[in-house]
């Protein structure tokens, strides 16, 4: 079943009625970039319990794209139990995926030729750790269930990418200054975007939106710059120049 408007308003009011996110205020923005921009691959750096991460899905099955999200187990990951209003964990949301998108008719088998997950540090992808995680569909019921070293490590698949989201704890200064110097960025195409969570968010203490700053500082002639300010975490869009 091909992704159409009416299936992309289907995961907003997932997103919303379901899962009551504040990523809801920023669906129309975000999906209205990826289409304007025709944006196919998108690589996000923090999917948590992946309520952004279904968004994006949406937006790269529309586009016949790809996604690859990237969460490390710990205190900042999907293995770390939250309070959604369902009772779950983020990892149990992130894979409640499955239901999210096969209620809509889309099958298993052509969700996950779209979405390959590492769970393992942003870290370990770019030093092409053997020993990361994979984990991808048609295995994620049984996951935990299963030994994940017989998973083949693809790395990061694309050359370049249209999107990149970064959305990593502790969103600290050092950290997203670390992320905005790496391959990671180097891989965004000319005309891509990178867009930074959380940049207001009083609990990160600013140092997301320090961290750009300091980065436009060097690089402003390389990017545009914008924010999204809907609600109390806010979202950076760079946007690299041609």
């Amino acid at each position: 079943m091909k992704i159409n408007d009416y299936t992309l308003n289907q995961v907003k009011k997932i997103v919303l009625n379901k899962h009551d996110s504040f990523w809801v205020d920023y669906y129309d923005k975000i999906t209205e970039l990826c289409e304007e921009r025709s944006y196919k691959y998108i690589i996000e750096l923090g999917t948590a319990g992946g309520i952004s991460a279904r968004m994006f899905l949406a937006n790269v099955i529309k586009q016949r794209g790809h996604l690859i999200c990237i969460d490390a187990p710990g205190k900042y990951s999907i293995t770390f139990p939250t309070n959604y209003q369902h009772g779950e964990s983020d990892y149990e949301l992130f894979f409640g995926i499955e239901k999210d998108f096969t209620d809509m008719n889309i099958s298993l088998d052509e969700l996950f030729s779209y979405l390959t997950y590492y769970e393992c540090s942003a870290e370990q992808v770019l030093n092409n750790d053997i020993k990361i995680k994979k984990i991808i569909t048609p295995f994620l019921k049984n996951v935990r269930k299963k030994t994940h070293s017989n998973y083949p490590f693809l790395g990061l698949l694309f050359d370049s990418y249209d999107l990149l989201h970064i959305d990593t704890g502790p969103h600290t200064y050092e950290q997203t200054c670390m992320w905005l110097n790496s391959e990671y960025v180097d891989r965004v195409r000319k005309n891509g975007c990178i867009l930074l969570h959380d940049i207001i968010n009083p609990d990160t203490h600013e140092g997301v939106k320090k961290a750009i700053n300091n980065f436009l500082k060097n690089n402003n002639s390389k990017y545009d710059y914008s924010e999204l300010l809907l609600n109390s975490a806010g979202l950076g869009i760079l946007i690299k120049k041609e």
